[in-house]
């Protein structure tokens, strides 16, 4: 750290901050904001009431005013949600390795024993193997969020819109054509030569379904069935043929 006023030089902050108190009279808050800031105390950024709190002569002032404010910044809640995110995982995969050691599945809910002592509990108490108390659930999503099942309450709603925000179609669009340029060389897939003459082939066989059909109904009022049978071979040769 270099010494603004004098020029003297230090790597340790605490020996810095000593200087510049015992050579300067000056505080660690006065001469960073006189020195580094150039202004006075900053505000809060949330609040916009308060002085930001000092922490230290390299660090300089905290983020906001408080631990409140501090708390409502999108960037302590985003690392809260990594947080969280992080420590699921963890949960998760220890759960998953605990009943793998005991059980041999991923899952307690796997089990043959579960499902056995489930079912028995169900046809003991309900007299039905696969009973499912659905009067239960539908009240218990009335008292929790004012509607039969979850996603046709405002919650639910907003949570399917938030994630048709996140993740649009243009996304899966994309994602659709990465694929296709990746396996095929096209992102069209009507361009591939392949699905191109399938279609073609498509095409003439309906088409020629069609006019066998029409030279049926015109043969057999006229009770012609040998032009029937030569009409349909003429035309097939050359739909193969243009194929």
């Amino acid at each position: 750290m270099l010494c603004a006023i004098c020029g003297f030089e230090h790597n340790n902050s605490v020996q810095f901050a000593k200087h510049v108190h015992s050579s300067h009279k000056l505080t660690s808050q006065e001469y960073y904001d006189t020195h580094v800031l150039n202004s006075t105390t900053p505000m809060c950024p949330v609040c916009n009431a308060k002085p930001r709190k000092f922490k230290s002569i390299t660090f300089g002032y905290f983020p906001c005013c408080c631990e409140k404010c501090s708390k409502s910044t999108d960037d302590y809640k985003q690392k809260i949600s990594n947080m969280r995110k992080r420590t699921c995982k963890i949960a998760a995969q220890n759960y998953k390795n605990t009943c793998l050691q005991k059980y041999g599945k991923s899952s307690v809910f796997e089990t043959e024993y579960f499902k056995h002592e489930s079912a028995n509990t169900k046809l003991k108490k309900y007299n039905d193997v696969h009973y499912n108390n659905r009067k239960q659930a539908q009240s218990t999503c009335e008292t929790r969020y004012g509607a039969n099942v979850y996603s046709a309450s405002q919650e639910g709603k907003q949570l399917a819109r938030a994630r048709m925000l996140i993740s649009p179609n243009k996304l899966g669009s994309e994602n659709f054509k990465r694929a296709m340029l990746n396996k095929y060389g096209e992102t069209n897939p009507s361009k591939i030569e392949s699905i191109q003459r399938s279609k073609q082939r498509k095409f003439y066989y309906n088409k020629s379904v069609l006019f066998y059909k029409n030279i049926i109904k015109f043969s057999l009022q006229r009770n012609n069935h040998l032009a029937i049978l030569y009409q349909f071979f003429q035309y097939t040769n050359r739909t193969l043929l243009h194929n």
